[in-house]
């Protein structure tokens, strides 16, 4: 007969604990254990004598919440941070959240202009971040380092700046 290796009798017993432990939580959870009684009402038959009953204190309300923030103070206030922050992954963070944020508030009133203002600002700045860190790859991965990379960033160009080939004269 031959023995088994060390690491399969482990496996065998932590996997045959494993299933105890399974069996006794399905029992647990099928029959659970009756609530325990003392011992001294089973003894005495007699009733025991009512015990002082405390009067309660009022309750008192607790304190009225303040209203919750506009989605417009929320959005401005994640643009701030946005703004504030200097890490780009962190910026990008914060400027999804205020995107999600204003979106579904936009959703829910379409008809507001400074909600839907401030998403597209929100847009703006979250394209412009994207941009700077891919710029910034870009520059770390070209072999002659970021030197052709450190003017300013690139923007495509606008229709009026392209000249219409489509004519002939």
């Amino acid at each position: 007969m031959e023995l088994l290796p060390r690491e399969e009798v482990a496996l065998l017993l932590g996997s045959l604990t494993a299933c105890g432990f399974l069996v006794l939580g399905l029992l647990d959870v099928l029959w659970p254990p009756a609530p325990a009684r003392r011992a001294s009402l089973r003894a005495s038959k007699a009733p025991a004598a009512p015990a002082a009953v405390k009067p309660l204190a009022p309750v008192e309300a607790p304190p009225s919440l303040p209203p919750p923030p506009s989605a417009v103070s929320v959005g401005r206030l994640l643009l701030e941070r946005a703004r504030a922050e200097a890490d780009l992954e962190r910026r990008v963070t914060i400027l999804t959240r205020a995107v999600a944020g204003l979106t579904r508030s936009t959703q829910s009133a379409p008809d507001d202009d400074e909600l839907t203002a401030t998403l597209a600002t929100a847009r703006t700045l979250l394209w412009q971040t994207w941009e700077q860190i891919a710029l910034a790859r870009l520059a770390a991965a070209m072999p002659w380092g970021s030197t052709a990379l450190r003017g300013q960033p690139f923007r495509l160009p606008t229709p009026a700046a392209v000249p219409d080939l489509t004519r002939r004269s």
